[in-house]
Parts: structure tokens; sequence; C-alpha cells
């Protein structure tokens, strides 16, 4: 193969791939909230109630994930607006996190997005969430990352 049909084939390949990865966020977003949460959980003081999702796959690979709460009060099922969420990725058997911090964003109804999440390696990781604001609470979810 010439130089040039290399060069308008690896061009082709490269165009492909980039317009399937783009696809349309909407259309992926609505499949994993069509499977249902990843994760079901109450909280450690049993003050609020978590649906957990993650994304680009559910369930989450290895290196950047964006996980989505959806918060409510455990007991009246009203959602939580106005927490702040800390989010702290962890591997208990390594004992250690990640130097990318993760950033969350309030969404409003309840939802919250934490970008950002970074489990860069096979095993089982924590994500240890902190709540605060009108409610003092926390949490741990659990993946294992193939």
């Amino acid at each position: 193969m010439c130089r040039r049909s290399r060069a308008t084939l690896l061009l082709l390949v490269s165009c492909g791939y980039w317009l399937s990865a783009c696809g349309t966020p909407a259309a992926g977003a609505a499949m994993l909230a069509d499977a249902g949460p990843i994760a079901v959980v109450t909280s450690e003081g049993k003050l609020l109630q978590l649906q957990a999702y993650t994304a680009p796959s559910q369930p989450p690979t290895r290196g950047l994930s964006t996980v989505s709460l959806e918060i409510s009060d455990a007991t009246s099922g009203q959602p939580q607006d106005g927490l702040t969420v800390n989010a702290v990725p962890w591997m208990p058997a390594h004992g250690h996190g990640t130097s990318i911090k993760p950033v969350v964003a309030a969404k409003g109804g309840g939802v919250y997005e934490i970008s950002k999440v970074n489990m860069f390696m096979g095993g089982k990781w924590d994500l240890r969430l902190t709540f605060s604001g009108a409610i003092s609470d926390r949490v741990t979810l659990h993946f294992s990352i193939p």
C-alpha cells in the first residue's frame, strides 16, 4: 500500500472512530437510566436514600467515570437539594486514593453528578461520600473494576 493510501485510510478510520464516539449523549444516558441504578443504598445515619448510576458504562470500567446520584430523604422520599457532597475514590486493598479530585455538581431535584471519578486500576474500589448542609451523613459505594 502506498504512503498516501495508508494516510487516507488512517484518516478515514480516525474520523469514523470520533464520529461513533460522539454519538448521542442523551440516548446513552437514557439507556443507563433504563437499566436501573447500579446501587440503591441508605446512608449510615439512615437519613438519606441514594440511587447511583455510572457513565460512560454501567458497571464502570477502569479509568474516569461519572457517578450520578439521586438523593432523597429516607423517610419521606423527598428529593434533597442544597447538600454539599464530598467524594473520595479509595482502593481499600492498597490503602490509596487517586491524584484526580472528583468534581461534584448539583443538578436540582435531588440529583448530583460526580465527574472525574478515577478508578485507574482493576480491583475493589470504594467511593466514600459525605454529605453536609441541612443533613450530615455519609455512605460508601462499592465497585469492582475489571
